[in-house]
């Protein structure tokens, strides 16, 4: 009874702290800005309190891959809506513009972990507690987030990992937040990809949105050791093409521009 009560409340205080909502559902140019700890060092921020309805509108999209693209730019826990439709409505101008004259435009946009997914890592007792049916610390959240599947496969059990699939769209960076303070957890993190691949990758600037397209092969499981990008601006007219770069040639003018979103997604040479 006193362990279950210290669980109810301790769940309680993550789930009613008081945050700013607009973090989860808006972003703009300046949520992106890079911004360093203060001179204390980084200072903890609980997870940000949500409701069902938040949760729930995250699958009222219809096109996945603007959704994730929404979600990755705004680096919030579900896609933000506003940002979700200037995206679809930009790729589909996109699209129907270069399709046939540039294929780099077909490329699809790969968000960088699985969406939806979390390994955690439990201690001796609680993972003993969850093979036995009687870990029950987590189920208000699983509730909350629609918990699909918990695999407890025989190598993750044995390093007390599981793996935690959720219906709709949250990004797995901010869902293991919620995860991570239980009681009897002691971590939680996303199932990045490894290597490199093609990708497209958004970004707003000046309230117009650009895409910078890449297509990319040679060793991509070790990282990819040949691009070619191809840079997108918006227009009040349409979409305008900027120009392209292919690595190991002269750097244009406009990569210093055309680089951000790509930058913002990985670590590269080409970004230092």
């Amino acid at each position: 009874m006193v362990l279950g009560k210290f669980i109810s409340i301790r769940l309680c205080i993550i789930l009613s702290v008081v945050f700013i909502g607009l973090l989860i559902f808006a972003c703009s140019d300046s949520t992106k800005s890079p911004s360093g700890p203060g001179p204390g060092g980084p200072i903890y921020q609980p997870p940000p309190a949500i409701t069902p309805e938040m949760i729930d509108s995250a699958n009222y999209y219809s096109d996945t891959e603007a959704a994730l693209m929404a979600m990755w730019y705004c680096d919030g826990l579900i896609p933000s809506g506003e940002v979700y439709v200037r995206f679809r409505d930009a790729l589909r101008e996109l699209r129907k513009v270069y399709w046939h004259d540039i294929p780099a435009v077909k490329i699809r946009f790969a968000f960088p972990a699985v969406p939806s997914q979390i390994l955690v890592s439990l201690t001796d007792s609680a993972i003993t507690e969850f093979r036995n049916g009687n870990y029950h610390a987590w189920d208000s959240l699983n509730v909350l987030f629609h918990l699909r599947s918990i695999d407890s496969l025989p190598l993750l059990e044995e390093m007390k990992y599981v793996r935690m699939s959720f219906e709709g769209r949250l990004h797995p960076e901010h869902l293991r937040l919620y995860y991570e303070m239980l009681p009897g957890v002691t971590g939680a993190e996303a199932i990045k990809y490894g290597g490199d691949w093609p990708n497209i990758y958004p970004w707003i600037l000046d309230d117009k949105v650009t895409f910078l397209a890449r297509d990319a092969w040679g060793d991509c499981p070790a990282g990819c050791t040949e691009s070619h990008f191809y840079y997108f601006k918006e227009a009040d007219t349409g979409f305008i093409y900027i120009g392209d770069w292919q690595f190991w040639t002269p750097v244009p003018d406009w990569w210093e521009e055309g680089r951000t979103a790509f930058c913002a997604y990985t670590t590269h040479s080409s970004c230092n």
